[in-house]
């Protein structure tokens, strides 16, 4: 456990924040595609199930991944513009009256330029799109505090909420989060984060907390204050993106108010009259200080090239496992191993000079599901 004069001491943990900053938003919009445009999204779905992976096309010179489905609520197409981008949905529909497109903006997207330029690109890609807006709709607002710390733990219990509120532990031998209240309502979640990039494979988060990932005396732990469509829309009469941003400090501060993390160290058995612990102080100055400001100054260059190197890294543990089968199936010795260097250098020889066209069709099927980690940046990150 953390120790208790730090846990309660506030400026120790002011000096503990690595980031602060939006980390979800999600907006439908009444509006519609063109009929051309859906035209090429359906014929790339068709090509997405055919070939069992997103296809890549582009709509207006930005390239997209057309993925196999779409998505509940009548959203017949889905495509993504990379990790930088957003996902979208959007429904078989040219009427501009109805609500025919979701988008939830990437996590990264926010962190790397914030929200007020993340908004503009979102209308600037729709423009680029073809994409004929009337009116928006925010379904979702996520704000998130980092804080990098030793020996943390966490339990519900340490939680003030309303009667029936839910709460919720999660974890493998330990609890590594702790999620109070529910969709489409309001959340309050503290998690382990250095657990959660390494399950999903994001290493950019180390970048962008400037921190090496390589020491392993302390982890990341967020608490991330999600404001969903029924809270926003009956609590707070927010649907535009003018109302949201009138109200954005007192939403958040609301949930920091509802859900509360109290200090530990209370002899008071009543833990509704406990303050609020030193944390979740911190966590409220950030709120009232930082909004939508909040950004990190992280390269998206920097980004690319750190998922490209993982996804290098993958691919090479993956051909490492596999040439050590290689060798078992071929009976070669285990002090010899390194034998079958030879016999694979000839096998790809072979290979590459009678089987090419199989060989560049599998590179250019590879281009394609990496153009938005290649070495030149792509257009739809920008």
């Amino acid at each position: 456990m953390i120790a208790v004069k730090d846990n309660d001491n506030f400026e120790f943990l002011q000096n503990q924040v690595v980031y602060k900053g939006f980390d979800n938003l999600d907006v439908s919009f009444q509006g519609a595609f063109s009929l051309e445009i859906l035209e090429q999204l359906e014929q790339a779905q068709e090509l997405a199930r055919k070939n069992n992976e997103p296809e890549l096309i582009y709509l207006n010179g930005s390239p997209i991944h057309v993925r196999e489905g779409g998505a509940k609520g009548g959203f017949k197409y889905s495509f993504d513009n990379g990790e930088l981008g957003a996902i979208w949905f959007v429904k078989a529909s040219t009427d501009t009256q109805q609500w025919n497109v979701r988008v939830s903006v990437r996590s990264t997207r926010l962190a790397v330029h914030g929200y007020k330029k993340t908004k503009q690109w979102l209308h600037d890609c729709l423009d680029n799109f073809g994409c004929k807006i009337i009116l928006e709709s925010v379904g979702r607002v996520d704000f998130a505090v980092d804080f990098k710390l030793t020996n943390f733990v966490i339990s519900k219990e340490e939680f003030v909420a309303p009667p029936k509120t839910m709460k919720r532990e999660e974890g493998k031998g330990r609890v590594e989060t702790v999620t109070i209240g529910r969709y489409p309502g309001k959340l309050a979640v503290v998690y382990d984060k250095t657990c959660e990039i390494i399950e999903s494979r994001k290493p950019y988060w180390w970048d962008i907390w400037g921190l090496d990932k390589e020491n392993k005396s302390f982890r990341v732990w967020r608490v991330e204050l999600r404001a969903c469509k029924r809270y926003l829309k009956e609590s707070w009469g927010v649907s535009s993106y003018d109302e949201l941003e009138e109200k954005l400090g007192d939403i958040f501060t609301d949930i920091l108010n509802k859900y509360r993390m109290v200090t530990r160290n209370s002899t008071d058995t009543n833990k509704a009259r406990r303050k609020s612990s030193a944390l979740w102080q911190v966590v409220g100055e950030v709120v009232k200080n930082v909004l939508s400001d909040s950004i990190n100054g992280l390269l998206p260059g920097r980004i690319i090239e750190v998922c490209r190197k993982e996804k290098i890294k993958q691919y090479k543990d993956l051909i490492a496992g596999l040439v050590s089968s290689y060798a078992a199936l071929h009976n070669i010795e285990e002090e010899k191993i390194e034998e079958v260097k030879e016999l694979i250098i000839n096998d790809l020889g072979h290979h590459f000079k009678h089987r090419k066209d199989i060989a560049l069709a599998a590179y250019q099927r590879a281009k394609k599901r990496y153009i938005f980690i290649e070495n030149d940046q792509q257009k739809g990150a920008s």
